[in-house]
């Protein structure tokens, strides 16, 4: 995906907090076509203008949304981040209760009409080693 078309799915998301949008700004910029970036914590923090320490909480939060996959680096390896950007809605809101299923507990559960994730961890490994699992409508 193209950085314009990040973007405008990040600003088409209502009810994200600002510093919530400026990390997902901030990691959509590094991004490659793929939507997976491997900054570090230092730079997140000094492009986004958000305390070191703070970045933690706010990382976990975007992945219990779904807008954020993370995979721990170790000594040699870099935290690895994947966005998970829903499609452009018109108008779109992360707090509206209609869209909102009872269980959703990913971006994607939230909005069931659009098109799945298309990523296949049994087939497209991001490194040895490390898999991913992505729920595609409630299911593995």
């Amino acid at each position: 995906m193209k950085l314009h078309q990040r973007l405008e799915r990040i600003y088409s998301l209502r009810g994200l907090k600002r510093v919530r949008r400026d990390l997902l700004l901030c990691l959509a910029y590094h991004a490659n076509y793929k939507d997976e970036c491997w900054p570090w914590l230092r730079l997140i923090s000094q492009e986004a203008g958000i305390s070191r320490r703070l970045l933690p909480g706010i990382i976990q939060n975007l992945g219990h949304l779904g807008l954020l996959a993370v995979i721990p680096g170790n000594a040699r390896r870099s935290t690895h981040y994947i966005l998970r950007l829903p499609p452009k809605s018109k108008g779109g809101s992360l707090s509206e209760p209609q869209r909102i299923t009872k269980g959703a507990r990913t971006v994607q559960e939230q909005w069931p009409k659009q098109n799945p994730v298309e990523y296949n961890a049994k087939t497209q490994p991001i490194s040895p080693g490390y898999s991913l699992r992505v729920l595609k409508g409630g299911q593995e």
